[in-house]
Formats: C-alpha cells, structure tokens, sequence
C-alpha cells in the first residue's frame, strides 16, 4: 500500500510530496508474516517492539521500528467445539470464529491481558479468545464455537447460532452420504476461516456393528480461497494423523486448522479425528465413546512499519 503525503516546501503550490507505504515485518527465521500467540498471558508492547527488532525485517530495521509508525493487524481465532457423540445422529463440532482488528502501537497501552481459547473436548463448546477487558477501546472478544449436535435439529439450531456469532457462512459441500442437497447447516468447508468438523451416520439404529453404516464425512477443509494457506480435512484412516484436520501453514496470519472426520459409529473401532490447529472442529464421535476434540484457538498478530520511499 503507497500514499503520498505533503512534506512542506517546493513545487507550483509551495507544498512537496513524499511518498510512503506500509512494508510487512516478516519473521527473520523462516519468513512468516505474524507473531504467534498460543496461551494466554499479557502483551507488553515494549516486549512486542524489542521482538519485532530482533527477529522480524531486514537487518537495518532496528533504528526504524518505533511505536509511533508501527501498526498490527490481529487474528483472533476462537477454540474449535469437539463433536457430539452418544447419538446415531450426532454432527461434527463447528469451527472457530475469527475476528480481525487492526491497531497502532502508539494507541495501545504498556499491556493488554491475553486469554486464547481451547478446543472443546468431545461433547464440548470451545473457549472464546479475547484481548483487552471491559470497555478497552481495543477490547477484542471472539464467541466460543458450538458443539456439534446431536440430531439434526439441534444442528441446524446451532448453525444459525454460530452464523450470527460471526462464523464463517462457507461453501455448500454436498455429497452422496446424505443423499443429495442437504444445505448449508452440513457444510463443513470454510474459504476464510478453520474447517467444521465432520460427521458419520448410520443408516439404521440397530446395536453397534449390526447398522448398516455410511462412510464417515471429511472435516472440513480450511481456508480453500487462499491455495497457500489452505489445509485439508481429516479422512478416514487407520492412522490418527489423517483422521485430524491439518493444523495451520505456520507462515501465514490468515491459515486455520481444518475439520477432523467423522466417526463410522463403530462401537471396537470409533475413527473419528481432531480438529486441526487453530480453530478446527472435531469429529463426531461413535454411539458409546467420544468424539474429536476442536483445535486451539489463537492470537496471530502481523505488524507492518510506515516508512518513506
């Protein structure tokens, strides 16, 4: 982004221009373009400013980089919800939300209390993430994600739940498991945000092993309009690693973890995965176990310096 600004003096009018623009601060290690926060605590923006000059830019950086032309641009990515389970009919848990606040350093204050979101456990809401308390100006708070349902209706009761609380309304993914056109309330994809997490049905509600059962759904995938920051949801496999969603690609702000599969309802054998990192929902679980739990939330916070041209 440029911008050209009057710097006094010069020219037909008496006024001169300068031309600025905000560069990114990336990671000196490996290129990324955030800082991560993974726990809860307290920001300190001398701590940031000191980071931002020791391990982000180029080398000359550091006797630029003050709090006066520094701003941020945070993520703020709730826990996912764990899936239900004890249903024949239980759904995947829905993804975190994410909030997007930009801030200059210099409005901040000295520190700013942290509190970043679990995952819900099987059956379980994930944990909102917030910064800032009360009215701060910069007070920052994202909804905990649901708990997938246990029925059908209580997933649509939750979906439209979740849409008001600002999650990511996502792409329609249909598929021959629910015969057809099932509606949005099903979609475990999400373009911008971390992946819902998938289910698996039975086709009848006889004791485990004696059902006829459906494939298990794929979680969701994540972030599908960025090709380089998206992630793939878990399938079904004998190997727990691909059951869960993919965690988030560690150099970008806006990669989120994608949706654990969902369980076959298999009373030996409950195949359901985990939400990936952060934000992704867990898989339904079986009839009698648990269900995948939903991947942690976040603070992702990139920083941009102001400079001349």
């Amino acid at each position: 982004m440029g911008f050209v600004l009057p710097s006094g003096g010069g020219g037909s009018n008496g006024v001169s221009f300068t031309a600025i623009r905000d560069r990114l601060l990336r990671r000196k290690s490996d290129g990324g373009d955030h800082r991560l926060i993974t726990a809860s605590g307290t920001w300190n923006k001398a701590a940031h400013l000191a980071l931002l000059k020791s391990g982000f830019g180029l080398a000359d950086d550091a006797d630029k980089i003050n709090g006066n032309n520094v701003w941020m641009r945070g993520y703020f990515i709730s826990g996912g919800g764990g899936g239900a389970y004890g249903s024949y009919t239980a759904y995947g848990g829905f993804p975190g939300i994410v909030v997007v606040r930009d801030f200059w350093l210099h409005e901040l204050p000295e520190n700013i209390t942290m509190t970043v979101g679990a995952g819900g456990s099987g059956g379980n809401w994930g944990g909102g993430t917030g910064w800032g308390s009360g009215g701060d100006p910069w007070r920052v708070f994202t909804d905990a994600a649901s708990r997938g349902g246990n029925d059908t209706t209580e997933q649509k009761k939750q979906y439209a739940l979740m849409l008001g609380r600002g999650m990511d309304p996502g792409i329609p993914d249909n598929t021959t498991y629910f015969g057809g056109d099932t509606g949005e309330w099903l979609r475990p994809n999400s373009p911008r945000g971390p992946g819902m997490g998938g289910t698996g049905l039975r086709t009848g509600a006889g004791a485990p092993g004696t059902s006829t059962r459906t494939a298990p759904r794929e979680g969701g995938n994540s972030g599908v309009l960025t090709a380089a920051g998206a992630r793939g949801g878990g399938y079904a496999s004998d190997v727990a690693a691909q059951r869960s969603g993919w965690d988030h690609h560690v150099l970008f702000a806006d990669s989120y973890g994608a949706g654990g599969v969902g369980s076959i309802n298999n009373y030996a054998l409950p195949l359901y995965g985990n939400g990936g990192y952060p934000g992704g929902g867990g898989g339904s679980g079986d009839y009698y176990g648990t269900a995948g739990k939903g991947g942690d939330g976040s603070i992702k916070l990139m920083n941009f310096i102001r400079e001349a041209i």
